[in-house]
């Protein structure tokens, strides 16, 4: 991942952060390292989908750049999309780690981490917060002449 510079009139560019693969190998890696069991090829289904609903209200980096791009493992995500959907992804992981400890508790396995009825208000809030900070409309100016 290269970040762009910016361009001739001081503007931000947006620069990719990875595929829906390769973001979800990242914070599988990340996770394991907590603690969690969940596999990239997991957090890749749940990418999708959060991505997915982040597209319905926002159009995407390669949608802006006429690429054509599958929704699937392949999707590019941006830097700028990256920041807006990692806290829903993060949620989604946390909700997917609890169901996931509940379901193990009855083997004996201790749990560790949120419970489904803390992770399941937190993903939802996340998703609610989504659309309000995704939406953005460019700045215009209405002429009253």
């Amino acid at each position: 991942m290269n970040l762009k510079p910016f361009d001739d009139q001081g503007q931000h560019q947006d620069s990719e952060a990875g595929t829906i693969a390769t973001l979800s190998e990242k914070l599988a890696i990340e996770l394991g390292l907590c603690g969690y069991s969940l596999t990239s090829e997991d957090i890749e289904i749940a990418l999708a989908a959060d991505f997915l609903f982040y597209a319905g209200w926002n159009s995407t980096y390669t949608q802006r750049n006429r690429l054509n791009s599958p929704m699937d493992e392949t999707q590019l995500i941006s830097v700028n999309e990256w920041v807006v959907i990692e806290p829903v992804i993060r949620a989604h992981c946390e909700l997917m780690q609890a169901q996931r400890m509940e379901g193990t508790g009855s083997l004996g396995v201790e749990r560790f981490g949120m419970s489904v009825s803390e992770a399941q208000p937190a993903y939802a809030a996340a998703k609610m917060d989504l659309p309000k900070i995704s939406f953005v409309e460019p700045p215009f100016i209405l002429d009253l002449d």
